[in-house]
C-alpha cells in the first residue's frame, strides 16, 4: 500500500509520527513535511515575509515555489493508493482528498486528538473511513479493513 500524508504543516510533528509508524509497518508513505526523499517541500511561509506582504492569489499561483509544490504534490496523489487527510487540516488537504477521489483512491481521514463535535463536511461522505483510532487505519491501510 502507498499512501500520501495530507495535512497542516501545524501538524508536522503528528505527521512525522505517522509516516514513521507506517514506514515500521512496511507501508510506503510520501511525507510532504521530509526532504531527504528528493521531493521538493514547501510552505508558503518558506516565503521571505517581505515578498509575501505583496502577494495575492494570483501572484502566489505564479511563484515559481508555489507551482513546484503543486506538480509535486499532484504526482504524489496520483502515485499513492490511498490518502490519509490528518486533522485538523485546511483547504490544500481537502482540495487533495477530492482530487485523491477523483482519482478512485482510498481517502481516509484520521483524528488523532479525537472526533470533534461540529466540525464536519457534506463530502466526507465519500471517505472510505473516518475515525479517531489509529488501529484502524492501521488496519485498513496493512490489510484493506476495519477493526
Amino acid at each position: 500500500m502507498k499512501v500520501y500524508l495530507a495535512s497542516s504543516w501545524k501538524n508536522i510533528v503528528m505527521v512525522r509520527k505517522v509516516a514513521e509508524d507506517l514506514r515500521k509497518k512496511d507501508i510506503e508513505v510520501e511525507d510532504f513535511t521530509d526532504p531527504s526523499n528528493g521531493h521538493h517541500t514547501f510552505c508558503w511561509q518558506d516565503i521571505e515575509p517581505s515578498v509575501r506582504a505583496h502577494l495575492n492569489t494570483k501572484t502566489f499561483v505564479q511563484d515559481h515555489r508555489t507551482v513546484e509544490a503543486y506538480f509535486e504534490d499532484i504526482g504524489r496523489i496520483e502515485w499513492c493508493d490511498a490518502l490519509l487527510m490528518i486533522m485538523p487540516c485546511a483547504k490544500s488537504s481537502h482540495i487533495e482528498f477530492g482530487y485523491a477521489k477523483a482519482l478512485g483512491k482510498k481517502c481516509l481521514i484520521y483524528y488523532p486528538g479525537g472526533l470533534v463535535q461540529g466540525e464536519f463536511e457534506t463530502m466526507y461522505v465519500g471517505a472510505t473511513l473516518i475515525t479517531d483510532a489509529w488501529d484502524e487505519i492501521v488496519s485498513y491501510l496493512r490489510w484493506g479493513y476495519r477493526t
